[in-house]
């Protein structure tokens, strides 16, 4: 029998034998270490690079693709928007939103999100300027959210010389 079947049969069979080879083999991985330091040392930190790089683009993904929106019902969400001539979605105005909202009757409600915008905040006599959303008063009521601190949109603050 040669000696790597005798080795393998040892591994197989479990106890003693798996480990001492085990223990074998980390001392001579320690000796080749001690050995040649600098090639360690790029090793360690090549492989210290590679795990983080690996953990934050993992992260990232499960994030944005894997996870539900923090939101009540998440399953229940839909983006409602017209297509253009092109295929591209378009955006709609707020007399068209106020007539999907007061005629739809598939949807439990219905919220409208304009764009993103920069505005200025000021706060502790500091101003800073940050990215915000116009968006109708029920948006937030309807994702089911909560601020943290201070209130939501009031519902006459929606009302323009469309919707009355």
């Amino acid at each position: 029998m040669s000696r790597l079947w005798r080795r393998f049969l040892a591994w197989r069979g479990g106890g003693a034998g798996w480990f001492s080879t085990l223990a074998a083999d980390c001392r001579y991985a320690l000796r080749q270490m001690l050995h040649s330091p600098g090639f360690s040392a790029v090793a360690a930190v090549s492989l210290a690079l590679g795990i983080a790089a690996n953990t934050t683009v993992f992260s990232l993904v499960d994030a944005m693709w894997f996870r539900a929106l923090p939101v009540r019902d998440p399953a229940r969400v839909v983006r409602v928007a017209p297509l253009a001539a092109d295929g591209r979605s378009s955006g709609v105005s707020w007399p068209e939103y106020d007539h999907l909202r007061r005629r739809a009757t598939t949807l439990s409600a219905l919220a409208a999100h304009y764009s993103t915008a920069p505005f200025q905040v000021r706060a502790g006599g500091e101003s800073a300027e940050v990215q915000g959303a116009v968006v109708s008063a029920n948006y937030f009521s309807l994702l089911g959210v909560k601020p943290v601190l201070g209130r939501f949109i009031r519902p006459e603050a929606s009302r323009t010389r469309w919707s009355g």
